[in-house]
This record gives structure tokens, C-alpha cells and sequence, in this order.
């Protein structure tokens, strides 16, 4: 009775492992897709070749102003312990 278990147990686990290697592919896809189009390379999904600025979104922060905007964060807004704790 524990041989058909174990066969059974088996094969879910081979199926999950395959599951689980598919979804990390598609992650990576997505990943690297997000990295790629946001370097500026000047394509799209579909592959063709549109300027930086059409593809942009109302609302979206550029790189450079990111950049710029974490440097500030980071020397000016970084917490700071002081000895004196509120009672």
C-alpha cells in the first residue's frame, strides 16, 4: 500500500519542482525585460523602435531624478540615534 503513496508523492514532487522552475523562468523574464526597457534602449515588447520619451508615463520619476533624489535621502533624511529617548 505505500508503494502507489510513494510513486504518488513522487511524481507531485517532480510536478512542483517543474512548476516551480517555470514560474522562476517567467520572473527572470520579467526581471530582465524591466532592466532592458528601462535603460533606454529605444524598444518596445513588440520590438519596435520608439523614442524614451513617448514610452514614458504620466507620473514617472526618471532614472537620473531617482538617483539624485536617493543620494539626497541618504545624507540628508538617514535616522539618527540620539542619547536622549522621550520619556
Amino acid at each position: 500500500m505505500d508503494g502507489w503513496m510513494d510513486e504518488i508523492n513522487g511524481r507531485m514532487i517532480l510536478l512542483l519542482l517543474l512548476l516551480l522552475l517555470l514560474l522562476l523562468q517567467a520572473i527572470a523574464r520579467h526581471v530582465m525585460g524591466v532592466h532592458i526597457n528601462a535603460s533606454g534602449s529605444g524598444t518596445s515588447r513588440s520590438g519596435d523602435a520608439t523614442s524614451s520619451k513617448s514610452s514614458s508615463v504620466e507620473g514617472e520619476v526618471s532614472l537620473t531624478t531617482m538617483t539624485k533624489y536617493i543620494a539626497y535621502c541618504r545624507t540628508k533624511c538617514a535616522p539618527r540615534l540620539s542619547a536622549c529617548l522621550p520619556a
